[in-house]
């Protein structure tokens, strides 16, 4: 009595390169998807604290002095609120502008191959008020 097999015989070679091929296959398409569909988030640095503080400078220099009248306090006043809501209009504006995610330059470690956008900030908030 003869005991044959009926399965054919796929040979071990054909089996490796099939898997070689699917992982090779598998980690083209990760690559790609990280490469072209999902690129890694673009960063931007941006000074916030040193305009804060500017503004923050021409607001004392505004409101003391021995010539500063209470219409001038409340110019001065009028002037420091509509920074407080003009600056973060201007920081959305910016990140969308560049495309990028913008963080404050004091959280940044090393800034390598980031772009610092304070000077965008700086004209943006100057063409938007006094």
């Amino acid at each position: 009595m003869s005991t044959s097999s009926t399965r054919p015989e796929t040979g071990g070679f054909s089996s490796i390169a099939m898997v070689a091929f699917s992982v090779a296959n598998a980690w083209i398409a990760i690559a790609a998807y990280h490469f072209w569909i999902a690129p890694p988030p673009r960063l931007g640095v941006v000074d916030v604290a040193s305009v804060y503080r500017e503004q923050e400078a021409a607001f004392t220099r505004m409101v003391t002095g021995d010539q500063v009248t209470d219409l001038d306090r409340l110019r001065a006043l009028d002037r420091a609120e509509a920074f407080a809501k003009r600056l973060p209009v201007a920081l959305e504006a910016l990140a969308a502008e560049c495309r990028c995610t913008l963080v404050p330059a004091h959280a940044v470690a090393a800034r390598h191959r980031l772009t610092d956008y304070t000077e965008a900030l700086r004209t943006s908030l100057a063409k938007e008020g006094p």
